[in-house]
Formats: structure tokens, C-alpha cells, sequence
């Protein structure tokens, strides 16, 4: 059993379509922790498996933006009623931001031609991989009443927290926000629960049960990940509400996360800025 801290880590997207290819990899392996079986070209395999499997939801992770002509309005016209999608006009084109899988189950892959960097006119998608215990990453995924945000979290039902690669492993749990201030009884009580829940889960493990069936033993305060990706403006709505706690007091763990994704996007910004 080992004991580790929250963490936010945001996920640029790269450039061009296998940019977004590499983006939805990233998301699709977190949950089944296999991102060692990333390569330099494994993407496009990737996202065809998930395509050919019915695992669209994983595609919702890769972020398309368009610079269309005006003319092809009725092009811009789908956008413009697409839910997950956003347009912002000028006199001469239309700027979409939508994602892959709009393209691929609506069979929009012709669009690509239009396929372009972000621009000042585009409202930006943004994925960040959040690390925290289960209590606190079922808060975030709740976070989706827009519909216009992806998820992709760890799975406790494929993941074997036994064994890696035949090799015995400690579970991780992570640290709630009150540990550094607590006293020792309320330390080793924390730690004792955890890792009696490690010990029951490999127990079970050894008795043949499967990790889907072992993990009823596992607590909320496993560690686990969490990658989101959603616009600017879900963004904004996700820290008012889990930040500013304008729907009522955040949890105080859920409040540090949010407190760090404010902090990289406002670095983002000042970035883009320069």
C-alpha cells in the first residue's frame, strides 16, 4: 500500500489529424492503463480499433476545428444544430469547434479538407488528466449536464491491481486533503483501512476471483485517473460550481483539483497571449 498526492496534469493536444488521433489514444489507454503500448505510430490503429469495436465515446476526446467558407452553408448549418459542437461566424467563414466522434457517426469525414489550427475565433477545447481518489472523480463526471464533455476514467473492472505484467504491485491510495494536519490515531487509521483494503482485494485475487468481482473491496480512496476534455465555457461552468461553489460548498478535495485547473488555464492563456 502507498499513500500519494492529488494531481492535475493538462494534455496539450498535438497538431493535425493524427493529433487528434494521439489525443484520443491518450484518453482511450488511461482506461486500461495501458499507455506503455504507446508508440510513435500506434494512434491511427488505435482509433480504428475503438471505431470497429462501437467504443465511440473514447473518439468525443480528439478535438476538430473547421475554418469553413460561407458558402458551404449547408455544411455550416449541421454544426450550427450539432449539441456538441460551437460556431462563431466573420464576413467570410465559419469557425466550428466539434470533435471526432460528431465527424465519424455522422460520416462528416469529408470536412477534414477544412480540418485547421485554433484560432482566436475558435472556442477551445482543453483536456486535462485528473488524479484523486474515486469519491472525488465521481463528483467530476457528474459534472456533464452541457453534453459536450468526454470523459475517459480508470477502469476498476479491467484493471488488475494485483499484478502488472506478472509482477506483484502496492495499490496506491491517495491522500485526502485533512492527512498532513492529522494526528497520528487519525493517520493510522486511514492507513490501516487501506490497506486492509489492499489486503482483502489481493486476497480475493489469490482465491481466483476476477478484478471486476475483487473490486467490491476496494474503498473511495483508491487512486485513480481521470482524463476530461471539454470547451472553455464547460470549463468555466465546472469551476464555478466545484471552485466558486455556486451550487453549494465543494468538497474541499474537489476544490483543491479545480483550484489547479484554474491555475493552468489561466497559464495557457497567458501563454497564448505572448
Amino acid at each position: 500500500m502507498k499513500l500519494v498526492n492529488p494531481k492535475v496534469e493538462y494534455l496539450p493536444q498535438a497538431e493535425g489529424l493524427e493529433g487528434v488521433f494521439k489525443q484520443i489514444e491518450i484518453a482511450g489507454r488511461t482506461c486500461y492503463k495501458s499507455e506503455d503500448k504507446i508508440t510513435e505510430d500506434s494512434a491511427k490503429d488505435f482509433v480504428y480499433k475503438m471505431m470497429t469495436s462501437k467504443h465511440n465515446a473514447m473518439l468525443a476526446h480528439g478535438t476538430v476545428y473547421f475554418k469553413i467558407p460561407i458558402s458551404h452553408r449547408i455544411l455550416v448549418e449541421y454544426f450550427i444544430h450539432d449539441q456538441f459542437s460551437k460556431v462563431v461566424y466573420t464576413d467570410d467563414c465559419a469557425y466550428v469547434t466539434t470533435n471526432y466522434r460528431v465527424i465519424t457517426e455522422n460520416n462528416l469525414d469529408f470536412e477534414l479538407e477544412f480540418l485547421c489550427s485554433p484560432t482566436e475565433y475558435h472556442e477551445q477545447r482543453f483536456t486535462f488528466r485528473i488524479i484523486s481518489d474515486r469519491a472525488i472523480l465521481n463528483e467530476a463526471v457528474r459534472n456533464n449536464g452541457i453534453y459536450r464533455n468526454a470523459f475517459a476514467q480508470e477502469s476498476t473492472r479491467w484493471i488488475d491491481y494485483f499484478k502488472k505484467k506478472g509482477i506483484a504491485v502496492s495499490i496506491a491510495f491517495i491522500k485526502p486533503y485533512w492527512y498532513d494536519e492529522a494526528n497520528w490515531i487519525k493517520k493510522l487509521v486511514l492507513r490501516s483501512a487501506y490497506k486492509s483494503s489492499e489486503l482483502f482485494y489481493k486476497l480475493l485475487r489469490r482465491l481466483g476471483c476476477t478484478p471486476q468481482q475483487a473490486r467490491v473491496v476496494l474503498v473511495l480512496g483508491l487512486k485513480s485517473e481521470l482524463v476530461m476534455t471539454a470547451m472553455l465555457s464547460d470549463w468555466e461552468d465546472f469551476l464555478d460550481k466545484r471552485l466558486k461553489g455556486t451550487t453549494g460548498a465543494p468538497h474541499p478535495d474537489m476544490k483543491l483539483i479545480a483550484a489547479e485547473i484554474e491555475k493552468q488555464l489561466n497559464l495557457i492563456y497567458e501563454k497564448q497571449l505572448n
